[in-house]
């Protein structure tokens, strides 16, 4: 609800980091303003800055590098050269009920505050907050540092929290910290922003319903969408209608495919997207649930039935040619290739798709 007291809470945070309120700024109107105002920002060297009011959903390429970089290089407004400026600031963002989208869910702690009352504007309170932060700021401020020292001193006990990645030294210390003291975790409500992502959610609709309607079939986009469309009791077509294709409303496999390879590997709700090799010069995609080999265990039949040949090289042989023996990526010497394609697959990155049955294997004798 407008007039909360969000705006407040920022200007507190900032009275008792450095004695007086957070420097108080908006969201540009595209990214390349925002990353202009960001960088000016940094070179001024606030140590408290707040992104107010925010409208609708909240989200910054930006943003995101430097939040979790020490260093941030970009261009000043007028100049052709490039300026370096550290990003040691403290950044807050307040709005009422945001969205966070993207990369930016995982580096955003919330904080929701509830007057639950239709004029939170109306209330009333003893004293003035801010003139009493001021006069106790001392007390605070020693009151934050003698925690921190107090676990150190307890010698740093591990709370057993789930990691943070990109932000390990915060939460091994200060997180654990707080914890250790009897505070709440701060890291309760990322779940919750994630969940209401529009691009996970998106993703997430997509995933269960291929899973519903194709199971763990390898299928090119293209026969992605004829299936959706021979299914309409099925929830992939409406599924798919919801990923954004811009001004042209109408569901093409080159989109598709596009979306499909921006997510490859994407894991979501249990299920992992993979590029499981071409037919006929398209992409395949599959489904496999983390955690299972290849997804599927030789329990789902895939959509086309093809036989696959899986290859073992010893001794340091260089065949198969594409890809070269071992895998650049994982160093295995396992390929696979469906009957009548070129391009050879590493079988521990992405596991055959075809049951057991039909897979034949060729052990090549080490030289």
């Amino acid at each position: 609800m407008r007039g909360s007291g969000k705006g407040l809470l920022a200007e507190c945070v900032g009275l008792i980091i450095i004695g007086h309120g957070a420097t108080m700024i908006t969201p540009g109107e595209d990214e390349e303003e925002t990353a202009k105002r960001i960088l000016a920002i940094l070179i001024d060297g606030d140590e408290v800055v707040c992104f107010d009011n925010i409208v609708g959903t909240f989200e910054s390429a930006c943003l995101c590098v430097v939040l979790t970089t020490d260093e941030f290089k970009g261009r000043l407004l007028g100049h052709t050269k490039n300026v370096h400026a550290p990003t040691r600031i403290t950044w807050l963002a307040t709005g009422n009920n945001v969205v966070v989208v993207g990369d930016l869910t995982r580096r955003v702690l919330p904080c929701d505050i509830d007057p639950k009352c239709e004029h939170p504007e109306r209330r009333k309170f003893d004293g003035d907050l801010r003139k009493e932060l001021l006069a106790r700021r001392p007390d605070l401020v020693g009151a934050g540092l003698t925690i921190l020292r107090a676990y150190i001193l307890a010698g740093r006990p591990d709370q057993g929290l789930s990691p943070y990645g990109s932000f390990e030294e915060w939460s091994d210390l200060v997180r654990s910290a707080i914890v250790w003291a009897g505070g709440a975790d701060p890291c309760e409500g990322r779940e919750r922003l994630q969940q209401v992502d529009p691009e996970r959610s998106t993703v997430r609709l997509v995933f269960l319903a291929w899973r519903e309607t194709i199971g763990f079939a390898a299928v090119t986009a293209k026969e992605a969408i004829a299936i959706a469309r021979e299914n309409p009791s099925k929830p992939l077509l409406s599924a798919l209608n919801e990923i954004p294709r811009g001004r042209d409303r109408e569901l093409e496999s080159r989109k598709l495919g596009n979306w499909l390879s921006d997510r490859q590997s994407w894991v979501e709700s249990g299920l992992r997207l993979t590029r499981a090799g071409e037919h006929q010069g398209s992409a395949l995609w599959q489904l496999a649930e983390v955690g299972g080999v290849g997804g599927f265990g030789g329990t789902s039949q895939p959509h086309r039935t093809e036989t696959v040949m899986t290859v073992s090289i010893k001794g340091g042989a260089t065949d198969p040619p594409n890809p070269p023996s071992p895998c650049r990526s994982c160093a295995g010497t396992r390929f696979w290739r469906l009957n009548g394609d070129s391009n050879w697959i590493c079988a521990r990155c992405h596991p055959p798709i075809a049951p057991p049955d039909a897979i034949e294997t060729i052990e090549e004798p080490a030289p």
